[in-house]
């Protein structure tokens, strides 16, 4: 004869919150203050204290100028400019961030491909989707034009794949600071590019490098540059203000992701996706009836669902980082008993990048 039990559980039905990794960043740069050690800085650090006067702390400077009152970030001082990959290996595993800054210039094409490797790495070993932003050699002052050096670092990047990777020329130095900090801005979405007017000026850029002519790069320089996937500064001829031109990565040509701000909202998709699909391994719930696909739809959905909340204040706009997902946004396709394939697609929203305004008279005379 059964005994009269109650069991009573707590299910999980996945409905908690994601950990956050985006607008964070790791800078690996040189400084007299070595430390072997990941120091977690923000906006009321004081860099130049914990740091010195190296590179790692002009950069970090520049980020935290531009990074607003939330900014927050992890840096590791260098021994050597050449040291960051095997310090990149050994710290990674401690921190989760979307952003690692190269603080030094590089040495050339090998550390550009070192670089994508070693994001590559990151992703398949560890799930960990970062994004490199990587700073170029510097031209030299007493040998080169801008001209010259325009033609070099061109030269550089020449037939190289690689979406995650972005090069900032060190136009005025601390460029890759400066861009780092506005990427990481809370006060705008990830979907923003940096080149989003409304973000702001630019804050603690470096005085203009000048070539061997003694001449500061200039816009059309700037433009050639931006033309060739390089991230630079961006100025509006009679407006206020130096700002920053769009967020350019390595992709191949007619790849999605030659825009970085539609790659980062792929990645937190990926992210928060992925952590509620290891929730549904070998859950019987999980099957291909149709409650269960519903089900299962919900599910996938959520996190984009989140990402594409909107607010309208006074009639302005505020919208979420991605359109709202449809039914067409997922699919489900059961291959076998135990085999099933999801796909999800999200959709960014138009932002102008260029802009025509046409100006006309009417000249019409009232009846």
């Amino acid at each position: 004869m059964t005994d009269a039990t109650v069991t009573v559980v707590n299910e999980n039905q996945q409905q908690g919150g994601f950990n956050a990794i985006e607008r964070t960043a790791l800078f690996l740069g040189t400084s007299p203050n070595i430390s072997d050690n990941v120091i977690a800085v923000n906006a009321q650090t004081d860099i130049s204290a914990v740091f010195g006067s190296g590179v790692l702390a002009t950069q970090l400077n520049a980020a935290q100028a531009n990074g607003g009152s939330n900014w927050q970030a992890y840096a590791v001082s260098l021994t050597s400019a050449d040291a960051w990959s095997d310090t990149l290996s050994r710290v990674i595993e401690n921190v989760d961030p979307e952003f690692i800054v190269l603080c030094d210039p590089i040495s050339g094409i090998g550390d550009i491909q070192l670089m994508a490797t070693q994001l590559e790495s990151l992703r398949t070993r560890f799930a960990k989707r970062c994004l490199g932003l990587v700073t170029l050699p510097a031209i030299d002052s007493d040998t080169q034009t801008w001209a010259q050096y325009n033609a070099e670092v061109i030269d550089l990047q020449e037939g190289f794949a690689g979406e995650r990777v972005f090069l900032v020329p060190p136009t005025h130095g601390n460029n890759t600071g400066v861009l780092a900090g506005r990427l990481c801005r809370h006060e705008v979405s990830i979907a923003d590019s940096p080149q989003r007017v409304r973000t702001g000026p630019l804050y603690g850029l470096g005085a203009p490098v000048l070539d061997s002519a003694l001449n500061e790069i200039t816009d059309a320089e700037l433009t050639q540059l931006r033309a060739n996937r390089m991230n630079c500064l961006k100025r509006y001829p009679g407006y206020d203000g130096v700002y920053w031109g769009n967020l350019n990565s390595l992709a191949p040509e007619g790849s999605d992701y030659q825009n970085g701000e539609w790659l980062r909202i792929a990645d937190k998709a990926a992210r928060q996706v992925r952590v509620q699909a290891i929730g549904l391994i070998d859950n019987r719930s999980i099957n291909s009836s149709t409650v269960s696909r519903e089900y299962t739809k919900s599910i996938l959905l959520r996190p984009l669902k989140v990402m594409s909340r909107s607010a309208v204040i006074n009639g302005i706009p505020f919208p979420g980082e991605i359109e709202p997902p449809t039914a067409e946004s997922i699919t489900l396709n059961w291959k076998s008993k135990t085999a099933l394939d999801v796909y999800l697609s999200l959709k960014p929203l138009d932002s102008p990048k260029t802009l025509r305004v046409g100006i006309l008279l009417d000249l019409s005379n009232p009846v």
